[in-house]
């Protein structure tokens, strides 16, 4: 097969995985049309596996030199996940867990990172999420209006879609960001990026879950401050802080009206509780208790993994049905895969946290602007998860998906301007001017000969 055929099939491998992944994004955020979605991850696997085993030209499905930092630490993370197959107290439903989360979401990862390389592929991509999301909250105020919303009919529960409006709202920025790697094209986006951002509160709203706000509230401040670092125009710092003070403002009121609701709910079978007590009487201050009790008996590696893996021990030692997992992402995992396997999670996720901050640090605004977006989509998914565990189903699947095209996007950038994507620190630069002006007064005396 010659070049041109080669470079043909390439791309049309690469706009094949682009559809894939943008069916995929769309449909993961439903609990209802299921074969849709699993015959569009199935699609999505099956392509991704020709095109990697495909020979290509140069910048096509290979895995590149940056690329690979980031998916090595996944990997290590997945792999000893499976080792403890070796002990885990439920070895078959370890394995059925292993199946469905780590290699499913490995292959979700990789997948949206080389499908996202393209800007053309990147933009598709984040359409398909931003108009299904969309979408998806016009049907729950529709719902809410009809007669009253459900989020377990069709957005996974009110745990799994408060956690998809937090993932999804830092992408909002893209409908108001220019060029190859934006949506904005004039008014009308800029309208449409406002009509989403109403619809995504009001949907925020209409799950009345606490802690969406504190997620939101810690999005909108890393935002903000990489938006700074990133941005040297002082007018537009100026507008920058003053957008976010509202952004702020806003979630500080959602935050405490839905703590009131959760007073008022409680208060139908209990007498009226004050706010501050039912953060007091929350029942997870128990189960974290006996979380690091059971951490205690197998701090290394844990019972095997799977979020679930000591559902029976939990509700039965805590008297509630409900209580099946330790409700905290962080201790969940050290349950589940020990001490060795949080440290390749957090190695994991830091390393993607690490090239972000190198993306908002560089001088290039599509790279910079990729890593806004990851950095706070980072920090708003651990907050969100401090208090529960949705790195889950499809939760976790659109999680990697986001990072993954965030990253393949930012890492395909940085290798088209071929320059460092970091800008050096004030330190380093005045080390550097000093080192410039030594060489420049040492160098007539390492030109003079050397005298025999």
């Amino acid at each position: 097969m010659n070049a041109a055929r080669v470079a043909a099939l390439a791309a049309r491998l690469q706009a094949a995985l682009v559809a894939c992944c943008a069916a995929y994004i769309a449909f993961v955020q439903t609990s209802g049309i299921t074969f849709v979605r699993s015959a569009s991850f199935a699609a999505m696997a099956g392509v991704l596996l020709v095109a990697v085993l495909q020979r290509h030209p140069p910048g096509s499905a290979r895995i590149a030199h940056g690329e690979r930092w980031l998916v090595l630490p996944q990997f290590a993370w997945i792999a000893w996940s499976a080792l403890s197959l070796a002990w885990s107290r439920d070895p078959h439903y370890s394995l059925d867990e292993i199946l469905t989360e780590g290699l499913a979401g490995f292959v979700t990862f990789v997948a949206f990172l080389h499908a996202a390389r393209q800007p053309r592929g990147f933009r598709s991509i984040v359409g398909a999420l931003l108009g299904m999301s969309a979408l998806m909250a016009a049907v729950a105020l529709a719902t809410a209006l009809a007669g009253g919303f459900d989020a377990a009919l069709a957005h996974h529960g009110v745990g799994g879609y408060s956690t998809h409006l937090v993932m999804v709202a830092p992408f909002a920025l893209l409908l108001l960001a220019r060029g190859p790697e934006g949506l904005a094209l004039g008014r009308r986006q800029r309208l449409a990026c406002a009509l989403l951002v109403l619809l995504l509160l009001i949907a925020a709203r209409l799950t009345a879950n606490r802690m969406l706000w504190p997620a939101l509230m810690a999005e909108v401040i890393v935002a903000t401050l990489a938006l700074h670092c990133a941005q040297a125009d002082v007018r537009r710092r100026r507008r920058l802080a003053l957008v976010s003070v509202a952004c702020l403002a806003i979630c500080v009121a959602g935050f405490f009206h839905a703590a009131q609701e959760r007073v008022l709910q409680l208060s139908l079978t209990l007498p009226l509780p004050s706010v501050s007590q039912t953060f007091v009487d929350d029942p997870r201050l128990r189960l974290w208790t006996l979380a690091f009790e059971r951490i205690a008996a197998h701090p290394w590696i844990g019972y095997g993994y799977g979020r679930g893996i000591l559902a029976a021990d939990f509700a039965t030692s805590l008297h509630d049905p409900l209580l099946t997992h330790a409700h905290n992402v962080f201790i969940s995992q050290w349950l589940q895969s020990g001490a060795v396997g949080l440290l390749l999670l957090v190695l994991a996720l830091g390393a993607l946290a690490w090239r972000f901050l190198r993306f908002v640090r560089s001088q290039d605004r599509r790279l910079a602007l990729a890593g806004v977006i990851g950095l706070a989509l980072l920090a708003g998914f651990v907050v969100k998860n401090f208090t529960d565990d949705f790195l889950f189903r499809n939760n976790a699947r659109e999680l990697w998906a986001m990072l993954g095209m965030l990253a393949g996007f930012g890492l395909a950038r940085e290798r088209e301007v071929g320059a460092p994507a970091a800008v050096p620190l004030p330190a380093v630069e005045r080390l550097r001017a000093e080192a410039a002006v030594a060489t420049v007064a040492v160098e007539p005396v390492l030109a003079t000969p050397r005298r025999a």
